[in-house]
């Protein structure tokens, strides 16, 4: 898997992400959207007259090995449980400066609420997922997705 950004590509394998129990090494994937669910109002003629935003979301979800899994579910232990911990810091950050890609770091702040325990035959290791919703939203490069005062 590989994308490009900016006209430079990036490969799957130069994405690190980091929770605060650490950097996960068998990270399967990890997938995060956001999004503001404002509307445009209309004027009497039904022609748009200005725009009210709305609410802010996001959810994120992440797969990993099981080894990794059981790291992430030992550090909520301390939080009386994995439903009981508060939201959760992750740091992602991709690219390959050795090779003049510039590093793309972004930040979210995820409650999760719910984990996934499924595997298949032809999997090449077990895995555990978890999904949960934003608390804050992402910031991309040291600048947030939405900034209200």
């Amino acid at each position: 898997m590989d994308g490009s950004v900016n006209g430079k590509r990036y490969a799957y394998v130069h994405i690190k992400v980091t929770f605060p129990f650490g950097l996960v090494s068998l990270l399967e994937s990890i997938e995060y959207d956001d999004e503001e669910t404002g509307e445009v109002v209309t004027d009497i003629r039904g022609l748009p007259a200005g725009y009210v935003p709305g609410e802010y979301s996001g959810t994120c979800k992440v797969e990993m090995s099981f080894s990794e899994a059981q790291r992430f579910e030992k550090a909520a232990s301390s939080s009386g449980g994995f439903y009981n911990m508060p939201p959760t810091p992750i740091s992602i950050t991709y690219g390959d400066l050795s090779s003049g890609q510039p590093l793309i770091s972004e930040s979210l702040v995820v409650k999760w609420n719910k984990r996934g325990k499924g595997n298949s035959k032809g999997d090449k290791m077990l895995k555990r997922s978890f999904e949960g919703a934003l608390t804050k939203p992402i910031v991309s490069n040291g600048v947030p997705a939405l900034n209200r005062v």
